[in-house]
């Protein structure tokens, strides 16, 4: 009777699965040509057509890999880039706005989380050369390097397993991200402050259209 009469024990804390916060690692400056984007992004899996996830670890960094990566992203509505490119090109890259980024191999780093950015700068380039030219002096500069944060661990150097390890270490920080990011406006309030830009500080829709990747009539 004693033991029926006992209260049940609170149930202990799991310590597995992922962690929910972001491994340690250290802020740095890339140059974009040193960023390799990512076949397993998530987005990717919105596409109706299959294979790219399945490349292997050892071949993420093959030329003919990223370059259909990149035609993939940028090419594909879903990603919509040109919005974001013409928010860049206005504006330039947003220092705050760190990719999280893990060493791929003694050269190149992998990116877990930005690669819309990255394929939004390297599109920039594309269009514009190497110099960047016809763009502003600011966006140039802001574009030389971009601001990532490295993951501390060895490089995974071609390992399947060093790269599981970074995506689970870093996967609910990242899914937090898009999950519980910034709630979209609703009608009120951007009507509130786009007529503040126009009203008071005397914004046309083309400068709205420029700085914000939208469309005038938007």
């Amino acid at each position: 009777m004693n033991q029926a009469k006992r209260k049940k024990q609170p149930s202990q804390p799991t310590t597995s699965g992922p962690q929910l916060r972001l491994p340690d690692g250290e802020s740095q400056e890339i140059e974009p040509e040193f960023l390799l984007l990512d076949p397993h992004n998530l987005r990717l899996m919105e596409r109706t057509e299959g294979g790219i996830q399945d490349v292997g670890v050892k071949l993420i960094g093959q030329k003919s890999i990223q370059d259909k990566l990149y035609q993939i992203i940028s090419g594909d509505s879903l990603f919509d880039i040109k919005s974001l490119e013409t928010s860049i090109a206005h504006n330039g890259f947003l220092r705050h706005e760190r990719l999280i980024v893990v060493k791929y191999d003694g050269e190149k780093y992998l990116v877990l989380e930005g690669n819309r950015r990255l394929t939004a700068v390297r599109h920039l380039v594309e269009t514009h050369g190497q110099n960047l030219a016809g763009l502003p002096d600011y966006v140039r500069h802001s574009l030389k390097t971009l601001p990532c944060f490295v993951l501390n661990g060895p490089a995974i150097a071609g390992s399947e397993a060093n790269l599981k390890e970074y995506r689970r270490a870093s996967e609910v920080y990242i899914g937090m991200r898009h999950l519980l990011g910034a709630e979209k406006w609703h009608s009120a309030s951007r009507y509130e402050f786009v007529a503040r830009l126009i009203l008071e500080d005397g914004w046309s829709p083309s400068d709205l259209a420029e700085r914000f990747g939208r469309t005038k009539s938007e």
